[in-house]
């Protein structure tokens, strides 16, 4: 289980995420203020079969959501949500996995995160 709490910094602010909920095999944190709410979401799935193969995978999820709430009456709140998931294979190392996933975020985040610019505009 992860630590209590949990630290994560966006756009250069770290916010501490006090866990307020797990079970064997997932885990909710939450940071609140006066003008937002962040909640974490950490959920495995031990044995799952990936169809393509018929192999054993666990399959892991961290999803973030983000609720900006409103400063003018009768607004709606801002929600933002982030989320990775990932497949590991039964016997596959998690450092191969890992630089998959250190990779794609290297992608997002290059060029003062481009990609991510280029995808919230539908490129492909």
């Amino acid at each position: 289980m992860f630590a209590d709490p949990q630290s994560l910094t966006f756009e250069g602010v770290a916010f501490s995420f006090v866990r307020v909920k797990s079970d064997a095999y997932s885990s909710e944190y939450h940071f609140s203020d006066s003008t937002q709410q962040i909640v974490m979401l950490i959920r495995n799935n031990p044995s799952s079969i990936f169809k393509k193969t018929g192999k054993s995978t666990g399959r892991h999820n961290v999803e973030i959501v983000c609720t900006i709430f409103p400063t003018v009456a009768g607004a709606l709140p801002t929600i933002r949500r982030v989320s990775l998931t990932f497949d590991l294979q039964d016997g596959d190392a998690v450092v191969h996995t890992a630089g998959l996933i250190n990779g794609l975020a290297g992608w997002l985040s290059a060029s003062s995160n481009a990609a991510v610019g280029r995808l919230a505009n539908m490129e492909s």
